[in-house]
């Protein structure tokens, strides 16, 4: 692991991790924060096989679990289906921002985000699902239920 093999690079007080709103069909069903941080490793291909496991272990990690202050989720425009690259066909504007210290209650509400956008298309849910939400909530990584998650809605500008 890069984080093991360079402890110094972390040298760094906090982390802002900024994903954004994006299916990932046939691999891990979700691309959000807890994904983001594939691109904080240095053998991400490693970990293709056992992508639902690892992703809870690696946001596990001291590193980023301790340093992670910020989730800041750009759902401007969301990716509601993916295969093999961007489709501009299944990108559309959401108009949302969403903001928290926990990165689980963020991609659990960017998977319902897409899950919505995706019946709105008229397509089934994401496969496979993102079962590693869940396990990183099991594993303390934050909160993947809605009626525990404390959502408040902004508006800024304009009317809609």
């Amino acid at each position: 692991w890069l984080l093991a093999r360079h402890p110094a690079k972390w040298d760094c007080t906090y982390l802002i991790n900024v994903p954004v709103l994006k299916a990932l069909d046939d691999y891990c069903g979700v691309t959000l924060s807890l994904k983001n941080h594939y691109g904080s490793i240095g053998n991400p291909g490693d970990h293709h096989a056992d992508i639902m496991e690892f992703l809870p272990r690696l946001n596990s990690r001291p590193e980023l679990r301790d340093k992670t202050r910020l989730v800041v989720l750009d759902a401007l425009y969301g990716q509601y289906r993916w295969y093999n690259g961007r489709d501009q066909a299944t990108v559309i504007p959401v108009n949302r921002i969403l903001v928290s210290d926990d990165p689980v209650a963020i991609d659990f509400l960017g998977w319902q985000l897409i899950e919505g956008l995706r019946r709105q298309a008229g397509l089934g849910p994401v496969e496979p699902q993102p079962v590693y939400i869940a396990a990183a909530a099991a594993a303390g990584l934050g909160v993947a239920d809605r009626e525990r998650i404390e959502l408040q809605e902004l508006r800024m500008g304009g009317s809609e």
